[in-house]
């Protein structure tokens, strides 16, 4: 999932599409990049995560940063296929 598309990879121009099917959960607004989601986690405006493929602890340069901020998520899911730092 990016931030600049909507889910399936389409573009924000085809919102009305996915309206059809998924009603008001479905919006035409830009969603949160890595900086954003990160900020959010220290002011407690998201309480749990769901990461897929990254080690987020060995990805970003400061990796103290990194898990002292996942670390205060209520719950966390790593999907990946080996077992790494973040997870």
């Amino acid at each position: 999932m990016r931030p600049d598309r909507l889910p399936y990879d389409r573009p924000f121009e085809k919102a009305e599409e996915l309206k059809a099917v998924w009603g008001d959960l479905a919006t035409d607004q830009p969603g949160n990049d890595t900086i954003d989601i990160l900020q959010k986690i220290n002011d407690e405006k998201i309480e749990c995560g769901f990461l897929v493929g990254l080690d987020a602890a060995d990805h970003y340069p400061d990796s103290e940063f990194i898990n002292r901020t996942l670390s205060k998520l209520d719950f966390m899911v790593v999907a990946d296929l080996f077992l790494t730092d973040t997870a």
